[in-house]
């Protein structure tokens, strides 16, 4: 159907056009006879067209009625296009912690790490060869502290490629010589000393637990301020506990420490929207394996159980 002008006589609808207006396509059989010429707009096939137009000027009088023939010329151009633009919402999804399978994770902050050095130093055995100093070991605890962040990225590194989650002597030596403190002068066998030292059991306090011949993290910071006391104080070097911790830590283990970017790797590569999809819908299978891991002593997965 196509929409072309066509004339009818005045005041037969309502809008005035004058005679130039009427489309070129449409041929009319006689020129039109007014001054004023009405249109009307309607859908028509193309061809010849007779119709009729019926005008009656006042309600009292005869009405005349007129007949036209015309003829529409195919269209050429294009129709067009009429439709409402609707409106399209698009939600783009983005990661949130909170809403996705991980949660319960709960991030890391100083204050928290320094809450769980506060709770390990109830456990470490330095009033036994401090000789009951306490300011000396309040002085051992601040150092610790004041580090906190960083011995808890290296024991957590530790751990996690030794016996989890304890460390081994094996790992503690090669962690000390990649740190040069095992060096000429101070060597390997005196390590091994202040391993056992630090290992020692204390039936007297209920808090501790063995886990073998491996260290749990107070004892890896005892171990750490009988390293410091045996290589600095015990040297002549320095004269406290404290400083000799100090200098341990400043001068052998920040300039040689090898982290590996935990957080970096959960902010970029695990906390995101696919992996959170991919693990939500198989969510309870997960569970199923994780749990069938597990025993009444053991409850984490161990890197044997994964392969």
């Amino acid at each position: 159907m196509f929409s072309d002008s066509v004339t009818v006589p005045p005041s037969a609808i309502s809008g005035k056009l004058s005679s130039q207006s009427i489309r070129p396509n449409i041929v009319m059989e006689a020129e039109p006879k007014w001054d004023t010429v009405y249109c009307i707009s309607f859908f028509a096939k193309p061809g010849k067209h007779t119709y009729m137009v019926k005008y009656q000027k006042q309600a009292d009088t005869k009405p005349e009625v007129f007949a036209y023939n015309c003829n529409v010329i195919k269209r050429t151009e294009q129709i067009p296009v009429i439709s409402k633009t609707l409106k399209t919402n698009v939600v783009k999804r983005e990661f949130q912690l909170h809403h996705s399978v991980f949660a319960k994770w709960i991030p890391e902050s100083a204050s928290k790490v320094r809450e769980s050095i506060e709770s390990d130093c109830t456990m470490w055995k330095l009033a036994k060869f401090m000789k009951n100093d306490q300011s000396e070991i309040d002085a051992c605890k601040a150092v610790v502290m004041k580090h906190c962040m960083l011995l808890k990225e290296i024991f957590i590194n530790l751990i996690s490629v030794s016996s989890f989650p304890a460390i081994t002597l094996l790992d503690v030596g090669y962690f000390l010589t990649k740190s040069k403190i095992v060096e000429p002068g101070f060597a390997m066998g005196i390590v091994d000393r202040l391993f056992i030292s630090a290992n020692f059991s204390q039936p007297e306090n209920p808090k501790f637990q063995i886990i073998g011949n491996a260290l749990v993290r107070f004892e890896f910071w005892e171990l750490l301020v009988r390293i410091a006391n045996a290589k600095y104080r015990e040297a002549g070097i320095t004269k406290s506990y404290s400083e000799a911790l100090s200098m341990l830590i400043t001068e052998r283990i920040i300039p040689f420490a090898q982290l590996d970017p935990w957080q970096g790797f959960r902010d970029k590569e695990l906390w995101t929207i696919d992996v959170n999809d991919i693990l939500e819908a198989n969510l309870d299978s997960l569970k199923k394996i994780f749990n069938s891991n597990l025993t009444s002593i053991k409850k984490h997965m161990e890197e044997d159980d994964a392969l």
